[in-house]
C-alpha cells in the first residue's frame, strides 16, 4: 500500500517536472522579451534625458554668451 502511494507520488511528481521543462522555453522566451523591452525603454529614456540636458546646456550658453556681450 505505501510502496503504490509513493510510486504514485514520484509518478506524479516526474509528470509534473517534465511538464514544467516542456513550458520552460515557451515563458523563458516571454521573460527575456520583456527584458529586452525593458531595457530598450531605459536606454531610450536615458537618450532622451541626456538630449533634454545637452539643449538645456547649449540654451544656457548661448543666454550667457548674450548677456555678456550686451
Amino acid at each position: 500500500m505505501v510502496e503504490k502511494l509513493v510510486r504514485t507520488l514520484l509518478l506524479t511528481l516526474f509528470f509534473l517536472g517534465s511538464t514544467l521543462l516542456l513550458l520552460a522555453p515557451k515563458y523563458l522566451y516571454k521573460i527575456i522579451t520583456t527584458v529586452s523591452i525593458f531595457a530598450r525603454g531605459i536606454r531610450l529614456l536615458s537618450l532622451l534625458v541626456a538630449t533634454v540636458f545637452h539643449i538645456f546646456i547649449k540654451m544656457m550658453r548661448i543666454t550667457m554668451l548674450s548677456l555678456h556681450f550686451k
